[in-house]
């Protein structure tokens, strides 16, 4: 049962940050994602599957942001 844990936290791990980013769309930074189309279906399916990495990631850019 381990693989479908792994996989069920990687799918609510990227709802979440899908629900983040519709939520700040109108950020500038957020909106270039939109703008260039760059979060689709293949890069969600990356993130399911990579999600401890996309989580390290997440959490560098969210701890920057403070630091300005």
């Amino acid at each position: 049962m381990g693989i479908l844990n792994y996989f069920f936290v990687g799918t609510v791990f990227t709802f979440m940050i899908d629900c983040i980013l519709k939520w700040q769309k109108d950020h500038p930074k957020v909106s270039t994602i939109f703008e260039n189309n760059n979060w689709e279906n293949r890069t969600r399916i990356t993130c399911i599957l990579l999600w401890p990495l996309a989580l390290l990631v997440f959490f560098i850019a969210f701890i920057k942001s403070f630091i300005k």
